[in-house]
């Protein structure tokens, strides 16, 4: 995947409007999901049903925490909690 994901929906939804991106590669699916959050100016919504504290659930978290250093306001909706062992990392 070497567009952005604003690229690869802009033909498609204009600026304040949503959209939806299927994506069937996990790679590609994770990959968009860190570009969303490497290139996020005013705000990053996430909506999980699960979040791991896995390899990849770090890894994610590490980029979401990153966003909100830079001054991103963050938003994480999840149908069940997020591994409280990943806990400490957010609230560092």
């Amino acid at each position: 995947m070497d567009v952005s994901i604003t690229q690869t929906s802009a033909d498609k939804i204009k600026a304040g409007k949503s959209g939806l991106l299927l994506i069937s590669d996990n790679y590609d699916a994770f990959a968009a999901r860190v570009l969303a959050a490497r290139g996020a100016v005013r705000t990053l919504d996430l909506m999980y049903y699960l979040w791991h504290d896995d390899h990849t659930g770090r890894l994610l978290l590490q980029e979401v925490v990153r966003a909100a250093q830079r001054g991103v306001r963050v938003e994480c909706c999840s149908t069940t909690s997020i591994r409280a062992r990943a806990m400490p990392l957010i609230w560092r």
